[in-house]
């Protein structure tokens, strides 16, 4: 007979682990394709429940989960399939947040807003699939609280806290538990990223929604098998991974992590910290190198964020973790010119630090920012005690003289010591000349106390700073190649012709980023297609020698002169951001008969006609469509599907009025707008126009926000953009100019995975800003992540506008 209990009854009532009893979790994705469905089945049926409980007969297994369509029913159904012809004892427990039947109604609210078609056929199957879940579990887990209004049901934020309800019970009670999660997932309140971060992090779990005080957990380790359902299974006969493998891996991502960070590919470095948690593999020192790379990569709110949500316990904040939050607040004080209360927070994280550790590394960045929060007599007795804690130290290595040796150069700096900073700059110079990252951030801390103290920069000098090369083929025989001295060169390849300058470019001593016209196994796929062996075998070789790629997508096959153009401007943009980033110089290397490094002068005049305006004719007939680039944005708001009918209007009169002032003053910017439901479409001729119509929307709905009430004061905006080759025509059912192409269905996907109250945009739009208004934006590293509609994983950016 079916049980029907309260959540703390039935928390009560389970058995310990020591009974031989298992309490095995699951929770995952509402939306999955067949597809997914099928290799998740695989992963579970031929590898995580075998080495679960392969041999363990005399277990009892208690399955849980929500019973939600997707991945709940999934997992109870393969589990309790896989356990009955495996002659173990199991009983099926449904916990439910919500009646049934809005669990049904949040569904279909999900498919529709991700797109996905559920037909009456599909509703009534789901429908079934539920009830024959139900009446096949021993108990009913009811998680509402006892006295809620039914009325309560419409409220998104009852629905949202009883779902994250759920979701600490998932993360804190099972011996065991799996998720079907998809790497780089965002991490939605309740949702299945929020259940496994939690799992990782119990202290991340509010207190309101924890269920510790029910039942303390009575296992010490908190097992987490991640099912990812766009990943190819292992092999039937691999075996899980031992505790010692898992250390082996544990150890390669830190290496390969570090690596990256040394060589100042911050991009790589956080991308590997995600894959590494995305495989299961987790640990304080991927966290801290995490937002570490987030930090050295520009994204200064993100990391910050990140470092919060940690919740770091008094034991963990050691010197590395403390001197990181000095380190994040005073980026974030640098990006709002220069807030002093900012610098003095930042002052207090790295003190605190000193106070704990006594090194001079704290001590000197406590000084610096102090002084630049106005508080000059502290900032002088901590430079004072970095000074003597450098003379006192006896270097273990390279790296521990270089940091003593600038460290001197920055305390006699901030004391107006300027022979013995020379001096001392002098020595760093001989030092860590590879490691681009420590060398540019040293250059700029002291840039910002000489222009506080008014002492010229020249004095920097004597610390080099490699510079930053884009290189450009400007014809197609090539001269001989001049000896290149930079921290990154940043090169295209999409030709058999280019292959003799990558080839050159590689045996510099640089980090090189090059171009493509397509992704490294589709290219090497067509290059082995149409050319020989050789050709082939030197692409395979400057593909495995490169540090970082980046592809141009959306080029038609007959379109190679745009396609050449346009990877070089890529290169451009995105050589200009890095050398932003790093407070390096930039340079061009000009690829003709002369080869040659550009003068600068030279080099804006290539800059200027890179970002000349792109001014195609005007669309006039319905049956020729015109190629172009244009910038092209997509937004919508989350949380409409909930609104009522009598809402409807207010939303049109208040959010769409708001952003139609903003449209009806950039005109001119404009080639079409277009909206449906609530998502808004814009096309506009270039990125600069795109971004001053992203950021002016963004701020338009923040200052609506406060005015309203209901329904409509949750709704929040999403924006993303993109800027690629379009077709532009007429439409030839509306009559109206109309842009289309396959890089607008993947500006569309962007959308949708956005943060709300953010802008996300992708990596050829923030290069192509770079060129147009370098000075305007900031485009900060958000990672690579998964589009919406399993469209595959990109490198995105926040954007934002720069402090005014």
């Amino acid at each position: 007979m079916l049980r029907k209990l309260k959540l703390a009854d039935w928390l009560l009532s389970l058995p310990t682990a020591d009974s031989g009893h298992v309490l095995l979790g699951g929770t995952g994705h509402l939306l999955l394709s067949a597809q997914e469905q099928a290799q998740a089945t695989t992963q579970l049926e031929k590898t995580v429940l075998p080495a679960l409980f392969s041999g363990r007969d005399r277990l009892t297994v208690t399955l849980i989960s929500c019973l939600a369509p997707g991945a709940d029913l999934l997992f109870q159904r393969v589990c309790a399939t896989w356990l009955r012809r495996a002659g173990i004892a199991y009983r099926a427990v449904a916990l439910l947040p919500l009646p049934v039947n809005t669990l049904i109604s949040d569904w279909l609210i999900k498919a529709r807003e991700n797109g996905v078609s559920v037909d009456a056929c599909g509703l009534d199957d789901v429908q079934k699939a539920i009830s024959t879940a139900l009446a096949a579990c021993e108990t009913v887990v009811d998680l509402l609280p006892p006295s809620y209004a039914h009325a309560e049901l419409a409220d998104q934020g009852f629905r949202q806290a009883q779902y994250r309800r759920l979701a600490a019970c998932l993360a804190e009670q099972p011996e065991q538990l799996l998720a079907v999660l998809r790497g780089q997932s965002p991490q939605l309140p309740g949702g299945t990223a929020e259940v496994v971060e939690w799992r990782r992090n119990p202290s991340l779990i509010p207190a309101e929604f924890s269920t510790l005080a029910l039942r303390t957990a009575r296992h010490a380790r908190r097992a987490l098998h991640i099912v990812d359902p766009q990943a190819m299974p292992a092999p039937a006969s691999a075996p899980m991974p031992t505790a010692a493998d898992a250390e082996d891996a544990l150890v390669e991502h830190i290496r390969q992590c570090r690596q990256a960070l040394k060589a100042g590919n911050y991009l790589q470095a956080y991308d590997q910290t995600v894959r590494a948690k995305a495989s299961g593999v987790t640990s304080r020192t991927l966290d801290y190198l995490s937002v570490l790379a987030l930090a050295n990569a520009g994204s200064t709110q993100l990391g910050l964020q990140r470092y919060y949500q940690l919740q770091l316990a008094e034991h963990e904040l050691g010197e590395d973790w403390l001197a990181l939050e000095g380190r994040l607040l005073k980026d974030l004080a640098l990006s709002r010119r220069a807030d002093r209360a900012l610098f003095l927070r930042s002052g207090a994280a790295y003190h605190a630090a000193f106070q704990r550790t006594g090194g001079y590394f704290p001590a000197i960045n406590a000084a610096t920012m102090f002084l630049l929060g106005g508080e000059a007599v502290q900032s002088a007795t901590l430079a004072q005690a970095a000074l003597a804690q450098t003379r006192a130290a006896l270097p273990a290595d390279e790296t521990d003289d270089y940091y003593r040796c600038v460290t001197a150069a920055e305390a006699l700096l901030l004391l107006q010591d300027l022979d013995g900073c020379g001096a001392n700059l002098r020595r760093a110079n001989q030092l860590l000349r590879g490691n681009v990252n420590v060398r540019s951030r040293a250059a700029a801390q002291l840039r910002l106390i000489c222009r506080h103290h008014a002492i010229d920069t020249a004095l920097l000098d004597h610390l080099t700073l490699a510079p930053v090369v884009c290189a450009l083929r400007c014809s197609p025989e090539v001269g001989v190649m001049p000896a290149v001295h930079a921290a990154f060169v940043f090169a295209t390849l999409i030709a058999p012709a280019d292959l003799g300058v990558v080839e050159a470019l590689a045996k510099f001593d640089s980090r090189l980023h090059l171009i493509l016209s397509a992704p490294k196994a589709t290219l090497l796929e067509a290059w082995r297609t149409r050319y020989d062996d050789l050709t082939a075998q030197r692409l395979h070789r400057c593909l495995q020698r490169a540090d970082e790629v980046s592809v141009a997508n959306g080029f038609l096959d007959e379109e190679s002169h745009r396609l050449a153009d346009y990877v070089a401007t890529v290169a451009l943009g995105l050589s200009k951001l890095t050398a932003k980033r790093l407070g390096c110089g930039w340079q061009v290397l000009a690829l003709n008969d002369d080869a040659r490094l550009l003068s600068d002068e030279e080099a804006d005049a290539v800059l200027n006609r890179r970002c000349a305006a792109n001014t195609p004719p005007a669309p006039t007939s319905a049956v020729t469509f015109a190629r172009q680039f244009v910038g092209t944005i997509f937004a919508d708001f989350t949380g409409f599907s909930r609104l009522s009918e009598a809402e409807m209007p207010r939303f049109q009169t208040l959010h769409f009025g708001a952003i139609a002032d903003v449209l009806k003053r950039a005109q001119a910017k404009i080639l079409r707008q277009h909206t449906w439901g609530d998502a808004v479409h814009i096309v506009t001729a270039d990125a600069e126009s795109a971004a001053d119509l992203l950021v002016e929307i963004h701020a338009a709905i923040e200052q609506l926000r406060p005015q309203l009430d209901g329904t409509l004061a949750q709704l929040e905006l999403r924006l993303a953009a993109h800027y690629a080759p379009v077709y532009a025509g007429i439409d030839p059912v509306e009559n109206t100019p109309v842009y289309f192409g396959s890089q607008l269905s993947f500006a569309a996907r962007i959308e949708p995975v956005t943060p709300p109250g953010m802008i996300f945009v992708t990596e050829a739009f923030a290069a192509r800003l770079a060129l147009e208004a370098p000075e305007r934006f900031v485009a900060e590293y958000a990672g690579e992540i998964e589009l919406a509609k399993r469209y595959g994983q990109y490198r995105l950016f926040s954007l934002r506008p720069v402090a005014v």
